[in-house]
């Protein structure tokens, strides 16, 4: 049987990126030994709060797909000129806005009024132009 050997050098490289290896050179997996919970943020942190369990992460994934099949399918809808495509962006764009209001009433930032005012914007845009998907 044939294995495959991977180059120190290449190793060493990868695990500076990630910041995996402690201070004596032990592999850090990433993983609390005490709750077996997964660490998403610094690998050596104490604090709890940057702890995801595999079912937090994995609904981000799905979740994440999903918003990827979204935005995929609202692309190539307005690419081929679909007559639904000018509904489908409206309706995609417009979901956003109550999630803006929340963090806008939660902590106010420059930003995100600029962000939702432009949502809003765009949704008044595509909902006035008749002519999208002639």
């Amino acid at each position: 049987m044939i294995e495959a050997v991977p180059d120190p050098e290449i190793v060493r490289r990868r695990a500076a990126l990630s910041g995996s290896v402690s201070a004596t050179g032990s592999r850090n997996h990433g993983r609390d030994r005490s709750s077996g919970r997964i660490r998403v943020c610094q690998p050596h942190s104490n604090d709890r709060q940057h702890l995801a369990t595999a079912t937090k992460e994995t609904a981000l994934a799905l979740t994440a797909f999903g918003y990827a099949v979204v935005i995929g399918t609202e692309g190539v809808a307005l690419h081929l000129r679909k007559p639904w495509a000018r509904w489908f962006t409206i309706i995609a764009t417009g979901s956003f806005i109550p999630v803006e209001i929340y963090e806008i009433i939660r902590e106010i930032h420059l930003i995100r009024v600029l962000v939702m005012v432009a949502n809003i914007g765009i949704v008044v845009y595509l909902w006035q132009r008749k002519d999208m998907s002639k």
